[in-house]
């Protein structure tokens, strides 16, 4: 069965209306005061509670009100997600972990009913209700947060000054679930009512809310103003959000119901951004022959925005990032595009919500299509259907994952799985979901028409309307979108049953791979193709009709065919017949004719190449095979972008002079499509590498690029810079990247190529150009990186063994590290556009220490990841200092990078952190590695629990690296949890266990409340007080949290105490001083001084200002000199010091008490098990447990010994046994070849 439950069926009382007032906006605390009025209709007057989500604030008053009457109640508040699991256990699995959040969650899931507040009515209210036909009460709360880490996000910039001058700003954000963070409510999209919201700020502040602004009143004392906005449809609590600052405002001049709101100093830059949004907003109305849905719509541009873009019903938050002036290219067209998407979610997301989140797929497709549609009129048919590869390549990289995507629509009951939510799902999962959406949408719109599915949509629109119009919640439900509502309407407006294509593509996960062969059979003119589809294990495979498109001879002729099993065979009948030496125009499918060189094709063949579902009609992955002129016909003579990005690729395989011609020309073929030219580029590169011992020299490229951008009078020098033309610039950009990529036989880059890119960089000439440079420059940079190679290890010989760790630094890094650490230097002075040259010269400084040219240091990237900086440059510091704990294996970098996570002030940061580490973790689940600590383990789980219990996002994002570290189950690293130990024998290695989770928390009573002015027990408030200030601020409910503790008592085989090895201190280079010790610039530059950076000053995003660290720039000219690593002998004192460690006896680990007798156990047959030495001394180091193949035969919970005691070896012939082992498994980790003797594994002793 299809759950289609929602929570308002479940719910006994259905909001109706609630008014929101925050009557007090406090920067300094970062904490808003105010209250909030419900107006609740009985469903059933028998009820006894009321159910309301609240997190991370204070209850100081409560009211009730039915009939005129006041009535006394009695709250209980409890935050279970605060503490998913309890303080004190010591389990560390993934799997219990999982558990409990799931327990916590359900517990207070508005969509079934519960929630953290739980309002308690007494008798009297209840006989009041029944007593009523049309019961409705009114329920109001006073509220107060402190500190707000969830919810809300203030932007509170440091230096003198009101905070209006210094540009303090606050907003809504976070993930789902994220409203009752901030205000009382019932936080589920499926629960819609009417609004009233008011806002009281300072007389130099504004605020933007969802809804309509009614009125704006000042306060008796002038010093204070109230906005008051009122949103009349039905709206649930999620979509309500507001933003308070001291924002510029521009209205636009075409559209009056829309305007633009954005930060001190930057309304130039709103001006240029958003120029072109009247045409965004006409193109929609006009497509859905309907208007806007709300009769205004905001756009605030603010810093720190967890996303580019959130939208919220008649309003959308923005980052800052997005402005941009008319002089750049590239983010153009980015926010263009975030800014078109935005709009389209108005109308479904915003307007049209999901019954439940297994139609979440519906609205979210319907936006996509709509934005697809706007990127087709804006740019092109060209980038649309490049949009359109790129989507579906996002979807086919999803499915190959181990976990694949589930669902579009869930077809389990509730007792058999649960729906995807956002509370348990990673954000990648969703955007992965939200292509997959809009893919299927357009299946959908091929399938039945693009007319008929535009109609559809109207009709959903005009329903909706209709439906806002009605009092009472009369028809609310038309404005929540359902799967099985869609298919009807769909086979109402269409007339055709779809419902085989719902099971297809809605119903269930996956996508077709194909793999095509074909041969022309002259004697019955046929061509004979053999289709494969793979179908992975727990998949289905695809059935259906494919379009098969032939190029032949006489035009180009399309098949369909059936696909009906994962190997069949079709025969396709041609049009044409081969002719041998005639000359004819050879007509194409968009309608061309022309000529073309035949001489390398089959002579005895008329098909000249041959596609397979050319429209991108199925979610598919095709691996065509034919040969490389047909591939390179294809890619010359084809006008479908999508055929000619499938010819580069195959291209790549076959490298040859004919696919150097036939690239060639395509990169100087003017007509020819931008992104296909600079694909071709790449291509060439790639080919070029490949044929290196042929060809020799990288002058084809470097050729091609003198000959499009070379000046007259000398091409080895560039003309001045002019970007008008945007499609010579993207192609501009691209052959540095390309041609830095190039390498000769011997794996080395040619010094010909570094000549070019310093000529590149010297005659940059950007003086008369109309456009920035800097994403160009930036892109120089990118090549400069590519160039140096891993550095050359000196051979080890027996008188010296250490020669293997001294890095040799060629000439060509030392150049490159030259010219970076230059560019860096000039970017502190004349910052680039968001700063895009430090973050690629801080990208290549990291890639020149991973090849051993520069020392292996972090200090720079310190400097650059300081809060107070840029955000893009701080990103950039953080993911170099990713690969510094991924390849250096640095205990304290990557410490650092945790408390990033659970305490930098930016959320966004902290989930690119988290985001960065699980795509590139500093070890995996069956590695080795010295960072497999217990502290590591205690700081995750601290992470997990505590520290991400306000942000579903970054929770998730914890979950999946605590999973690529140690798996579902116990760490490897930690002490037995006392319940066995199974023996994986591929593996050879123990693994714990896993543990069952507890029950959730029982929730916090709270005691009665007086009848006129209750107030929760919590607060230290007056009863009589309504609106607390915010001088009384206290900790929010919930309380905090001490860090997890370590286990006192140490299970046998771990030691209580953890040494730490701090590394020998290295002599600093002469790079090393260049690149963190300020020194001065070259004599030719002037070295002002660099004012402090200021985290608030928006306008540093922009290039208005230094955004970098403030300390001086560092010299460029210093030759580059290689760094010894670390002696073999450092490590060998370490390795000493830790098998010392491993060596304590008994009596130092559990202590000196002498443990009590115990009797043999009954003898078991112990099985022989092939081990290696540390898997063997993992498995004795668990007491209580007897292996027997790959089950557990002995539960340790059972046989453990009590108080941490140990039974002392009394036979001397077992402890000399144990000694020899120990003794081996050392010499073993020396490196002694030597095999892994058979462990017995003989039965653990038993309690008496």
């Amino acid at each position: 069965m299809i759950r289609k439950k929602s929570k308002k069926w479940e719910r006994r009382f259905r909001l109706v209306h609630q008014k929101v007032c925050v009557t007090h906006v406090n920067f300094q605390k970062k904490a808003i005061a105010g209250f909030t009025e419900l107006t609740i209709s009985a469903v059933d007057p028998s009820a006894s509670l009321v159910h309301l989500n609240c997190r991370n604030l204070r209850i100081t008053g409560i009211e009730v009100n039915c009939n005129g009457k006041q009535f006394d109640v009695r709250c209980e508040l409890r935050d279970p997600l605060s503490k998913v699991c309890p303080p004190d256990n010591k389990k560390r699995s993934l799997d219990y972990f999982t558990a409990c959040q799931k327990a916590a969650l359900d517990s207070v899931d508005p969509d079934f009913g519960r929630g953290e507040l739980v309002i308690h009515l007494s008798d009297s209210l209840q006989e009041e209700l029944q007593s009523t036909e049309a019961a409705v009460m009114t329920l109001k709360l006073v509220f107060l947060t402190e500190q707000s880490n969830g919810g809300l996000h203030f932007v509170v910039p440091e230096g003198k000054g009101s905070e209006a001058s210094r540009g303090a700003h606050m907003f809504t954000s976070g993930s789902a679930g994220s409203s009752r963070l901030w205000f009382p409510c019932i936080d589920s999209l499926f629960e819609l009512c009417t609004w009233e919201l008011e806002f009281t700020v300072n007389v130099d502040m504004a605020a933007v809310s969802s809804g309509d602004l009614i009125e704006m009143i000042m306060t008796e004392d002038q010093l204070r103003k109230t906005y008051c906005f009122s949103l009349d449809i039905p709206t649930a609590a999620p979509r309500i959000g507001f933003v308070v600052g001291p924002f510029e405002i521009l209205p636009n001049p075409a559209v009056p119901e829309i305007t633009h709101f954005c930060l001190p100093g930057l309304l130039s830059l709103l001006q240029d951004s958003t120029a072109f949004f009247k045409d965004v907003y006409g193109y929609f109305e006009d497509l859905l022959s309907t208007r806007f849905p709300y009769q205004s719509y905001k756009q605030v541009f603010v810093d720190e925005a967890f996303d580019e873009a959130q939208s919220y019903s008649s309003l959308t938050i923005f980052n800052t990032s997005l402005l941009h002036s008319s002089r750049i290219i590239d983010q153009a067209f980015k926010t263009r595009r975030v800014l078109a998407k935005s709009l389209a979610e108005q109308y479904f997301t915003c307007y049209l919500s999901w019954e439940s989140w297994n139609d979440w797929w519906l609205p979210t497709g319907m936006s996509g299509y709509l934005y697809g549609l706007y990127i087709q009129q804006a740019f092109g048919s060209n980038e649309y259907h490049f949009w359109l590869r790129e989507e579906l390549s996002a979807v086919s990289r999803a499915e190959k994952q181990p976990a694949g995507l589930p669902p579009l629509h869930s077809t389990k009951s509730l007792s058999q799985g649960q729906q995807v939510s956002p509370m348990t799902s990673s954000p990648r999962l969703f955007r992965s979901l939200a292509s997959r959406s809009h893919l299927v949408m357009r299946l959908l719109a091929v399938k039945i028409g693009h007319d008929f599915l535009l109609q559809i949509f109207n009709k959903l629109l005009a329903l909706a309307s209709n439906a806002v119009q009605q009092p009472n919640r009369i028809g609310w439900e038309s404005l929540l979108v359902s799967t099985q509502g869609f298919i009807k309407t769909l086979s109402t407006v269409s007339g055709k049953d779809m419902q085989v294509f719902f099971d297809q593509w809605v119903y269930r996960n996956g996508y077709a791979r194909f793999n095509c062969q074909f041969v022309f059979n002259r004697k019955r003119n046929i061509v004979e193709i053999e289709l494969h589809q793979e179908v992975p294990t727990g998949s289905q495979k695809f059935v259906g009709p494919l379009t098969v498109c032939i190029q032949e001879l006489d035009g180009s002729f399309r098949h369909v065919i059936q696909v009906e099993d994962t190997q069949s065979r079709h025969e396709i009948a041609c049009h044409s017949k081969s002719r041998r030496n005639k000359k004819k125009k050879i007509p194409l499918h968009s309608g061309e004719e022309v000529d073309m060189d035949l001489s390398l094709t089959d002579t005895d063949s008329p098909v000249l190449w041959l596609r397979f579902d050319p429209d991108l009609h199925w979610l598919r992955e095709v691996d065509v095979q034919q040969p490389d002129y047909m591939w390179q016909l294809q890619l010359k003579y084809e006008r479908d972008i999508n055929a000619q990005l499938d010819a580069l690729r195959s291209l790549e395989n076959y490298p040859s002079t004919t696919a150097r011609t036939c690239l060639a020309d395509v990169i100087s073929d003017n007509h020819c499509f931008f992104r296909v030219r600079t694909q071709a580029i790449q291509c060439m590169a790639k080919c070029i590498t490949a044929c290196s011992s042929k060809w020799g020299v990288p002058f084809i490229l470097i050729s091609i690029h003198r000959n499009l951008f070379g000046s007259y009078s000398c091409p080895t020098i560039i003309k001045l810079n002019d970007f008008s033309d945007f499609a010579m610039y993207f192609i501009q950009k691209e052959f540095p990247l390309a041609i830095a990529k190039l390498r000769n036989q011997h794996g080395q880059s040619p010094r010909d190529v570094l000549a070019f890119l310093q000529d590149m960089i010297k005659y940059n000439d950007n003086r008369v150009n109309l456009y920035s440079d800097s994403a160009y420059v930036s892109s120089l940079v990118d090549a400069l990186s590519h160039i140096p190679t891993p550095a050359v290890a000196i051979a080890r010989t027996p008188l010296k063994p250490e020669a293997s760790a001294l890095p040799v630094s060629s000439a060509d890094a030392q150049v490159v590290a030259k010219e970076v650490v230059q560019l860096l230097n000039v970017d502190k002075l004349l910052p680039s556009y968001r700063n895009c040259i430090t973050v690629s010269c801080l990208k290549a400084i990291r890639k020149l220490q991973k090849n051993g040219h520069l020392p292996a240091e972090s200090q720079v990237f310190h400097l650059h990841a300081q809060v107070g900086l840029f955000e893009d440059v701080r990103l950039a510091a953080l993911e170099c200092l990713v690969d510094f704990v991924r390849v250096e294996k640095s205990e304290k970098e990557l410490f650092l990078l945790l408390d990033v996570c659970a305490t930098d002030p930016i959320p966004y940061i902290r989930y690119h952190v988290l985001k960065c580490l699980a795509a590139y973790p500093p070890f995996r689940r069956k590695d080795q590695s010295p960072l497999d600590t217990q502290d590591l383990v205690h700081k995750l789980w601290n992470l997990l629990g505590v520290n991400s219990s306000v942000d579903s996002r970054i929770r998730v994002t914890a979950m999946e690296l605590y999973s690529t570290l140690y798996g579902k189950l116990t760490p490897s690293c930690m002490p037995d949890q006392g319940l066995g130990v199974v023996i994986d024998l591929k593996a050879r290695q123990a693994v714990t266990r896993k543990s069952a989770p507890k029950a959730a928390d029982a929730p916090t009573p709270v005691k009665s409340i007086p009848p006129k002015s209750a107030a929760v027990t919590q607060s230290p408030v007056s009863a009589k007080s309504k609106t607390p200030s915010l001088g009384t601020v206290g900790a929010a409910g919930g309380g905090t949290h001490k860090p997890l503790a370590r286990p006192v008592s140490p299970q046998k085989g771990v030691t209580a105490t953890a040494t730490h090895t701090v590394p020998k201190q290295q002599t600093v280079s002469p790079v090393q001083a260049s690149l963190f010790a300020p020194t001065s610039l070259r004599p030719s530059l002037p070295r002002p001084a660099v004012p402090q950076p200021s985290v608030s000053s928006a306008h540093l995003k922009h290039g208005h200002g230094p955004s970098v660290p403030t300390q001086t720039p560092v010299s460029s000219g210093v030759a580059v000199t290689a760094l010894a690593k670390p002696q073999p002998h450092v490590q060998a004192k370490q390795h000493k010091h830790k098998h010392r460690h491993k060596k304590r006896s008994h009596q130092e680990a559990f202590g000196a008490s002498k443990p009590p007798e115990m009797k043999a156990a009954p003898s078991v047959i112990s099985q022989t098990i092939p081990m290696t030495s540390a898997v063997a001394a993992s498995t004795t180091a668990l007491p209580g447990s007897v292996v027997s193949g790959s089950e557990v035969v002995g539960s340790s919970s059972k046989k453990k010994h009590k108080h941490g005691k140990h039974k002392e070896r009394k036979d001397g012939k077992e402890h000399n046994e144990h000694k020899e082992h120990k003794r081996k498994k050392h010499k073993h980790r020396k490196g002694d070849a030597e095999k892994p003797e058979a462990l017995h594994l003989n039965p653990a002793p038993q309690l008496p």
